[in-house]
């Protein structure tokens, strides 16, 4: 006889599956949501923060560089042909005494101040204007409205600009041009 029991078969033990259960994943997408919302909130604010000073120095520059081609205009004007809030027509001289006719204007419509030299193209100065004038003064800086008068030239504009739902304005006034060349009225 045999003295072995003989116990049964039993399959071999199976490694328990490791895994999360589903509380310790919920857990674990809420603190993920929880650190992305963290993260996302401030990066939304430096993306919106960088477009904004991208609009402001594009505005910024476009009416540095438009009002110091007026501005090198104005200097060298001899006379003016006409004047007003929104626009001036200026001669000046080269230095071989050729006279040309230089005329500036803004046009309300468009948003654009545009120069045109002589018979030449019409060129688009400065863009996205909400508003813009042309102050004239006396020599003794004394505001007039007579163009023999007119010593110098200041002037007022306002640009703004919409990207990704960010609007930006941009307020400028300019030095008052001294036009060296015309005699004082």
């Amino acid at each position: 006889m045999d003295s072995t029991n003989s116990i049964p078969d039993r399959p071999p033990r199976r490694r328990a599956k490791r895994g999360f259960t589903l509380v310790e994943l919920l857990i674990a997408l809420s603190l993920l949501g929880l650190a992305l919302s963290l993260i996302l909130g401030p990066m939304i604010y430096l993306i919106r923060s960088n477009y904004a000073l991208g609009n402001m120095a594009f505005l910024t520059n476009q009416s540095r560089l438009g009002v110091e081609q007026l501005g090198m205009d104005l200097r060298s004007a001899v006379d003016i042909t006409s004047a007003n809030s929104a626009g001036i027509s200026i001669t000046v001289e080269d230095p071989d005494g050729v006279q040309d006719t230089i005329i500036y204007a803004y046009n309300a419509d468009s948003g654009v101040l545009s120069r045109k030299v002589g018979a030449g193209d019409t060129i688009s100065l400065v863009r996205d204007l909400e508003w813009m004038s042309f102050n004239f003064f006396d020599s003794d800086d004394t505001a007039t409205t007579k163009l023999i008068d007119v010593k110098k030239v200041e002037v007022d504009m306002a640009l703004s600009i919409s990207r990704l739902d960010l609007t930006n304005e941009y307020e400028y006034r300019s030095a008052r041009f001294v036009m060296r060349n015309r005699p004082a009225g």
